[in-house]
């Protein structure tokens, strides 16, 4: 589309500032010689300098303008065709999805394990990866920060929500969520003001021993940030830490 807005750029560029020097004369001495101490030619040299670039910018712009609004120039320079391969694709918003955050592998059988996305929510395979099956879709919020499956009791499965990354585009949770039907469904088990649940550990024996790392507001002071224990499969929180 901008071929040969070289030459026609050029061609203008020469015209106008052919008519600039007629009008304004030549370019001031401190263009030739050393720097003057009187300041007042300095101003001269700065405004004389300014008028000329806003001449380039002019013959710019209305070369960019003539070469892309010709319609004659445009339609024999691209039809509908080149387009045909061209398909929509997401540019943003800039709290994207796409970054794996934690796996939770249960060790018995390694071919079952979750995957927590940052703003994807919680996904499950059962064959080893060949197919995955989202499993944290309705609940309050898709940013994860950490998974984790009990290893004795494999039905028990806790999310920590809210990405852990410090980041510009960051998204925030509401707390933690557990199951114990192995992701089918969720409850909320509290500290919902954390934001961002950075991980949680389980008790290898005892699937009602579990600790928490909540990191809290990424921007400012909350109450719920710290190191958290429940003793009682989240009923209850005693912060530690």
């Amino acid at each position: 589309m901008w071929r040969g807005c070289g030459t026609v750029l050029y061609r203008r560029i020469a015209a106008l500032g052919s008519g600039f020097l007629l009008t304004h004369g030549p370019p001031p001495d401190i263009f030739l010689n050393p720097i003057p101490a009187d300041k007042s030619i300095l101003r001269e040299a700065m405004r004389y300098t300014s008028r000329f670039l806003v001449v380039l910018v002019a013959a710019a712009l209305a070369t960019s303008a003539t070469s892309v609004l010709a319609p004659g120039a445009l339609r024999a320079q691209i039809s509908s065709s080149d387009l045909d391969a061209l398909s929509p694709r997401n540019i943003g918003p800039a709290t994207m999805s796409g970054r794996v955050v934690d796996l939770a592998v249960v060790d018995m059988d390694p071919r079952v394990f979750y995957l927590a996305s940052a703003t994807g929510g919680v996904w499950k395979t059962t064959d080893n990866g060949v197919r995955f099956t989202p499993v944290f879709q309705n609940e309050a919020t898709h940013s994860v920060g950490d998974v984790v499956v009990h290893q004795t009791d494999t039905s028990v499965v806790w999310v920590g929500t809210g990405e852990r990354a410090s980041r510009q585009s960051s998204s925030w949770g509401d707390g933690v969520y557990k199951s114990t039907d192995g992701g089918t469904t969720w409850r909320n088990m509290g500290l919902r003001d954390s934001h961002h649940i950075g991980r949680i550990i389980l008790h290898p024996d005892d699937p009602n021993i579990v600790y928490v790392a909540a990191m809290g507001h990424l921007w400012g002071p909350n109450d719920e940030r710290g190191l958290y224990k429940s003793s009682d499969g989240g009923e209850s929180w005693d912060r530690i830490l």
